[in-house]
């Protein structure tokens, strides 16, 4: 059911502009002596540093946990860029090769587009060159806007979605489970599947609107389609504090291979399936797609484990589903 935002999977096209050089990449005890002030002193910012980088590593987000500290490093500063609105963002590295290159950049972008839906003006294919020395290698990065939006467009659809989830604080649940099923509810009360662009899609194998693909469909337009769908409930989990990501992959709810995209939510340390497309658009959908394990019914006969089908990208994994649904502990 989902026609798949190019933008999901961001095409990395390098232009290399190679200069100089070449590139490449006892048993038994002891007495122990009395501890002194600076001895008790390091050992006190050892445990804090050790504690520090604990709670930090908590609050990684689930993609962010499976980079490298190289790769963390230049997400970060990709990220900030972006977030920053810069039209040009450069990242040095040292020595590199061609094939290290086109990796790690393809992996960060294919993170920002799962791990964003805030970048939803971000152009389906995007352009990095490259200056190369003998020591190092830096890359500069522009990028590309969606067809019809700028910074000042931009600026307004998000002043626009920031008073939207201002609104949804009011009433906001304590409880990480019961947020989820707020959100859920939220979406699906607010929103209407685009059966035109699910044909028109499924015709010429291209999106014709862009928005229904992202938040702005869904959000602001009250439209869209499995991927808007499952990005603006990722969008809205990430601002109200649960933890959220969207999964790309084939759902079967006895009708045949669709590809489609839904979300996996984090509550009191498991993950939980959530999927306000089939939620929105199958009778009696309301009450059956929020909070599933792998073991769950989504309809006699058919278990969560057989009717979604996450992608494989070659980057990433996704968390395993507990077995069973959520419940109130």
């Amino acid at each position: 059911m989902k026609m798949r935002r190019a933008a999901a999977a961001l095409i990395l096209a390098a232009a290399m502009a190679l200069q100089v050089g070449s590139v490449a990449w006892a048993k038994g005890l002891t007495l122990s002596k009395p501890k002194t002030e600076t001895s008790q002193q390091t050992e006190k910012e050892s445990s804090k540093e050790a504690k520090d980088k604990k709670e930090a590593e908590e609050k990684e987000s689930y993609w962010v946990s499976q980079l490298s500290d190289t790769e963390k490093k230049v997400y970060e500063q990709l990220l900030a860029g972006l977030q920053e609105g810069k039209s040009s963002i450069s990242v040095t590295l040292g020595k590199t090769t061609a094939e290290s290159r086109k990796a790690l950049f393809n992996k960060l972008l294919t993170l920002i587009a799962k791990q964003h839906p805030e970048f939803y003006w971000l152009e389906n294919s995007q352009s990095v060159s490259w200056r190369i020395t003998s020591k190092e290698s830096t890359m500069t990065f522009k990028p590309a806007y969606h067809a019809g939006y700028g910074q000042a467009e931009v600026k307004k659809k998000n002043a626009s979605l920031g008073k939207l989830v201002d609104g949804l604080k009011e009433d906001l649940p304590k409880s990480d489970s019961a947020k989820v099923k707020y959100i859920y509810d939220w979406v699906l009360e607010r929103s209407d599947y685009d059966w035109d662009e699910f044909n028109s899609f499924n015709r010429t194998g291209a999106p014709s609107k862009n928005d229904d693909y992202s938040v702005v469909g869904i959000l602001l337009n009250k439209t869209g389609v499995c991927q808007g769908y499952a990005e603006s409930f990722q969008y809205l989990c990430d601002q109200l504090g649960v933890e959220c990501i969207t999964v790309d992959g084939i759902g079967n709810y006895g009708n045949g291979n669709m590809a489609h995209a839904w979300n996996y939510v984090k509550v009191d340390g498991n993950w939980y399936l959530v999927d306000t497309t089939w939620g929105d658009t199958f009778t009696g959908g309301k009450d059956k797609f929020a909070l599933l394990g792998s073991e769950s019914l989504v309809k006699p006969g058919v278990t969560v484990g057989k009717a979604y089908t996450p992608e494989k990208n070659g980057y990433f994994t996704y968390p395993e589903l507990s077995k069973k649904a959520y419940s109130a502990k």
